[in-house]
Formats: structure tokens, sequence, C-alpha cells
């Protein structure tokens, strides 16, 4: 059923931007297929792996996540250079790595004021 959603958002954006005559997207379908499938590998796998896992690691695990996205937009971003306002800069790798932290520590406290 993951997949029914990813499909009619697809169908959905497609008449969407034929109706609007946008240009089209430079990403190539067989590239969209794969993250689709991929994506949905990930949902369903995941969603599958937090049955057994404890609740403050799964917090942490989402936060985490976090600065890994920062960090490959800031690294591996495919904006050319002439739309350099878009492109995310170094210094928000610093940012993510201190919501990551500061998320860190407050579920760690919270641990040890249960265990007193």
């Amino acid at each position: 059923m993951v997949w029914l959603g990813g499909l009619l958002c697809a169908i959905a954006g497609k008449i969407i931007s034929i109706i609007k005559k946008e240009p089209a997207n430079p990403i190539s379908q067989k590239e969209r297929i794969i993250m689709g499938c991929l994506f949905t590998v990930n949902m369903v796998t995941s969603s599958y792996a937090l049955l057994y896992i404890a609740y403050p690691i799964q917090v942490i695990g989402r936060n985490i996540r976090f600065l890994f996205v920062v960090i490959i937009g800031a690294y591996f971003s495919r904006i050319k250079k002439m739309d350099s306002h878009l492109k995310l800069g170094k210094h928000k790798i610093y940012i993510a790595a201190i919501i990551t932290i500061g998320v860190l520590l407050f579920n760690f406290a919270k641990e040890v004021d249960l265990c007193l």
C-alpha cells in the first residue's frame, strides 16, 4: 500500500505539470523510478525495524538522519554555480550538528534521570 500513495502523487504531478506547461524535470524517468523503489524499500524495512527498537533509540536515529541529510546536501548537491544561492552552505553542517547533539543530550539526560 505504500507504493500506491507514491504512484498517485506521481500521476497528479504529471497532470499538473502538463496543465501548467512547466518545463520537464531534469531528473530522468529511470532515476525517478529507481529512487521511488529505494524509498519504498526504505520505508517498509524501517517501519518493520521500529517494532524491535526502543523509542529513545528511534528518536536518536531520526535526528541523526537530519545531520546526514544536511551533510549530503552541502557536499553532493547538483545545484550549478549560477544558482549558488540555493545551495546549502557548509555552516549549515554546524547548525545540524548542534541540533543533533542537543537531541542526544536531551534523550540521554532523560534516561539518566530515570535511573536515579
